[in-house]
């Protein structure tokens, strides 16, 4: 058919053609996409009209998948039933209209975010600097501490010397 309409009929004629065969033009497009979309390698020929369109219209990836039934079986498409098959398409459908909302929610709130007026944050950053004399300072600071050492071990020492009793001792 796809020939018949590609190279032997001019454009108006396919439908007076099918008509001729008594066949409804519906199923002749069925059979026509069943002959583009299958491979012609006897895998579905044992399947009926119906389903051998079915299997026609899934996604490509999906025909040679193998797939759980609705009974828990693992199938693979040229082995379901017409029902099976329907199913089958069902779920897919519901996959991508599943899909397709979660693409437009995300779609929808890049929009809003899109839309939404910047917020500006501000925040106190303390940065500790050291001051340009610290080093001095430092040096100085431990000199300071050698002489408090110094003059407290003097101290000591003339506590020790000077009696209790506060007389001198010569």
């Amino acid at each position: 058919m796809n020939y018949v309409k590609e190279n032997e009929l001019v454009h108006g004629e396919f439908i007076e053609w099918v008509n001729s065969l008594r066949m409804d033009r519906r199923d002749a497009y069925k059979f026509m996409q069943v002959a583009k979309q299958l491979p012609n390698d006897g895998t579905f020929r044992h399947l009926e009209n119906t389903a051998l369109y079915l299997v026609a219209t899934l996604p490509e990836e999906e025909r040679t998948k193998e797939h759980v039934t609705s009974k828990g079986e693992p199938k693979k498409t040229d082995e379901m039933t017409v029902k099976e098959l329907q199913e089958l398409k069902q779920k897919l459908k519901q996959k991508l209209k599943q899909k397709d909302e979660q693409i437009n929610n995300l779609s929808d709130v890049i929009t809003e975010m899109n839309n939404q007026e910047p917020k500006i944050v501000e925040k106190e950053v303390v940065i500790e600097k050291i001051p340009n004399d610290y080093a001095s300072n430092q040096i100085e600071n431990k000199q300071l501490r050698e002489r408090l050492n110094e003059l407290e071990g003097n101290l000591s020492t003339i506590a020790q010397r000077t009696p209790r009793n506060g007389r001198k001792v010569l």
